[in-house]
């Protein structure tokens, strides 16, 4: 049997009735999915991340004791991990309340790379370029990006700098303007 690799994000889903905690178990959604095939057996690793704290060693324990090898949880110092609330409704519906310590978002299109953590908020204009293909655009973004964060060793997002953000999106638009103007999906 194949083994089946879960990439997201983990979050403690504290559990409300009534305005009233009944329930804490670790979730998400690739989260939830990964749990219910080692449940049945199928073999499973779950990529995530969660803090270095009690509820990143709680989340690691239940993926074990569930059949999910957590080999690939990416511990992070100094964090706290992931908090959902959710409260149930008299339909038993839940709405949600996240708490996130080390995310961050960043958004790329043609104009402009927009960069949200809890600590910076940056725009990067994208120069404009003769263009023969977009396709593969966003992934080579990706890809550049993780190659300087590689490149640099830079560790943890938590603890980077303006000047590293600015130089991880500029190596991402440099991977991206160079698929743009060929008709492959890759970097020449």
């Amino acid at each position: 049997m194949a083994k089946i690799l879960g990439i997201g994000e983990t979050v403690l889903d504290i559990v409300f009735k009534n305005d009233q905690p009944v329930a804490a178990i670790p979730g998400g959604s690739t989260f939830n999915a990964i749990i219910s095939l080692g449940r049945v057996g199928v073999p499973c690793v779950m990529v995530t991340e969660v803090g270095d704290d009690h509820i990143g060693d709680l989340t690691c324990a239940y993926l074990r004791e569930n059949g999910v090898a957590d080999t690939y949880v990416n511990r992070h110092p100094h964090t706290k991990s992931h908090l959902s609330l959710a409260f149930l409704d008299d339909a038993n519906d839940a709405q949600y309340t996240f708490y996130k310590d080390h995310a961050f978002i960043c958004t790329a299109g043609a104009k402009a790379i927009s960069l949200r953590t809890p600590t910076l908020s940056l725009d990067v204009a994208v120069p404009t370029i003769p263009t023969v293909s977009t396709i593969g655009a966003g992934d080579n973004f990706n890809a550049g990006f993780l190659y300087e964060w590689a490149q640099r060793g830079l560790g943890k997002p938590a603890c980077w700098t303006e000047s590293d953000w600015r130089s991880l999106i500029a190596t991402g638009i440099r991977f991206a303007q160079d698929v743009c103007q060929r008709l492959e999906n890759s970097i020449s």
